[in-house]
């Protein structure tokens, strides 16, 4: 009995160690397939800490640029055709950026009249300076590390009073532009300082549901219209 038993004991002890190093396959195998995943968006818990970095209010100016067709054409350093652009700058302007849980970006105090420079209407030009709310986004860059920050679409809806009536006007913005955050720096609550400007692209305007004027810095007939917001002096 104590031969047939040790027999038993062994055989039990072979076969455990059969599945061990099976499941040590296995998990190898798995472990070499995760590092081949390649990652879309950042974790949650990435996304707290980075948004905790940015939130704030940060001072500076707006940058307002816009064109119409009477402006001249001019080849850029990397040898594309754009409008030549009036200026004009507006100082003690400031923007804030909430964390993950909201993930907004407030422009304040927006001088929405200045769009009466590409929009022929003296009741826009009287309009009072707004708060705009934009929404934020993440996603990845190329090497999977580096987080990358931007805006969302934004429409602005005013209610102005001329001809006699009132009219429900909306401009339409987007930002194509993406700001790469260094993750160097998320603990060290630096924010944007690497960063020139942040940037909202006016593309259309609606008055009473119907389009009355777009904004494409490419084509001859129409004009521009973009605000920078420049952090510092």
């Amino acid at each position: 009995m104590r031969n047939g038993t040790f027999f038993f004991e062994m055989k039990r002890t072979m076969r455990l160690a059969g599945c061990m190093a099976a499941a040590a396959v296995v998990m190898t195998l798995a472990a070499c397939h995760h590092e081949q995943v390649v990652r879309t968006r950042l974790t949650e818990q990435e996304k707290t800490t980075y948004s905790k970095a940015i939130a704030g209010e940060y001072g500076g100016s707006y940058i307002i640029l816009w064109a119409d067709e009477s402006m001249p054409w001019h080849e850029t350093e990397d040898g594309r055709k754009v409008r030549s652009e009036h200026k004009e700058i507006v100082d003690a302007a400031s923007i804030t950026v909430t964390d993950n849980e909201m993930m907004t970006l407030v422009f304040h105090k927006f001088p929405v009249s200045k769009l009466s420079n590409v929009v022929d209407d003296k009741a826009l030009a009287e309009a009072a300076d707004m708060d705009l709310t934009v929404r934020y986004q993440w996603s990845l860059h190329t090497d999977q590390q580096t987080p990358i920050w931007g805006t969302e679409g934004l429409t602005v809806s005013l209610t102005l009073s001329y001809g006699g009536q009132q009219h429900h006007v909306l401009f339409k913005a987007d930002n194509s532009v993406r700001y790469m955050l260094s993750p160097e720096k998320k603990e060290s609550h630096l924010g944007f300082d690497d960063i020139s400007g942040i940037q909202l692209a006016f593309r259309s305007v609606y008055i009473d549901g119907q389009l009355a004027q777009e904004f494409d810095t490419f084509k001859d007939d129409t004009s521009t219209f973009l605000v920078v917001f420049r952090l510092g002096d």
